[in-house]
């Protein structure tokens, strides 16, 4: 059986407002330090990942700088390709005929794309790809050389920014855990007035002694309702009186007879 729509929020709402002002404060606080990290988060991140990927291009655009310098030079078919070195850069040349050439012993790189094509027909600018759909993802530069075109590719390494995550989210737990800590504390702290004026509250309920002021501490609005609170403790001290001058002067008039009546024996 489904539960309405707006019961949810409802419910919610009322275990909110049930709980102490105290937690409200602590609850806000963490939330507030938890949205804070997890903004921080996610821009340190982007800016990493930029600077990671702009770095990689940038090495990425030297090395086939150099290798399309080299073929240029001894040409795509004849030129030597640096030998695979067990990881990191990998390097591909297109041949005018569509065709690669490739180190011995260096991993397949995705299949050539219509874009790198196109740069090797002198028909497109260089141009950077990332190729993040494979279980080792690539980042692949193309630039123009002769009538082909060398490719300088590196696999996306996603570690640095993982562990940059790992590092920021136990950071987040702390600064969260230290953050209701610090609500609880600043809540304590500003609360105790209010605590003081409740206790004084209460004292004056349980001894229904009108008489005695709650002393004014505090500044701005616990200070206002302070005096408020007094100003009501005066209004009903005043009450009271009235009421027991009103009691008093009734009493009298029935214990001392009028003149008319002492005149005449019917009161």
């Amino acid at each position: 059986m489904s539960r309405p729509a707006g019961r949810e929020p409802r419910r919610l709402t009322r275990w909110w407002r049930r709980r102490s002002l105290r937690t409200r404060l602590t609850v806000i606080a963490a939330t507030a330090i938890a949205v804070s990290v997890f903004a921080a988060f996610q821009v340190a991140s982007e800016l990493l990942d930029w600077e990671l990927h702009d770095t990689a291009e940038n090495q990425l655009r030297a090395d086939s700088r150099v290798l399309a310098t080299n073929a240029e030079r001894a040409g795509l078919a004849q030129v030597q390709l640096p030998p695979y070195p067990g990881s990191g850069r990998l390097v591909r040349i297109i041949l005018p005929d569509g065709s690669i050439r490739t180190p011995a012993g260096q991993p397949a790189l995705p299949p050539v794309s219509e874009q790198a094509g196109r740069v090797a027909q002198g028909a497109s600018a260089d141009l950077t790809e990332s190729n993040d759909s494979d279980d080792d993802g690539y980042l692949i530069y193309t630039m123009r050389a002769g009538d082909g075109a060398v490719q300088v590719a590196r696999v996306v390494d996603d570690s640095p920014i993982n562990r940059f995550g790992f590092g920021m989210l136990l950071i987040g737990l702390l600064c969260v855990v230290g953050g209701a800590l610090v609500g609880r504390t600043v809540a304590r702290t500003g609360l105790t007035p209010i605590d003081r004026l409740t206790a004084a509250a209460v004292r004056v309920a349980h001894t229904q002694d009108l008489d005695a002021d709650i002393p004014d501490e505090g500044g701005g609005e616990i200070r206002r309702l302070i005096q408020s609170i007094n100003d009501m403790l005066a209004a009903l001290r005043n009450s009271r009186r009235a009421q027991r001058l009103l009691a008093e002067d009734a009493a009298h008039e029935l214990k001392t007879p009028s003149p008319a009546c002492a005149s005449t024996s019917s009161c």
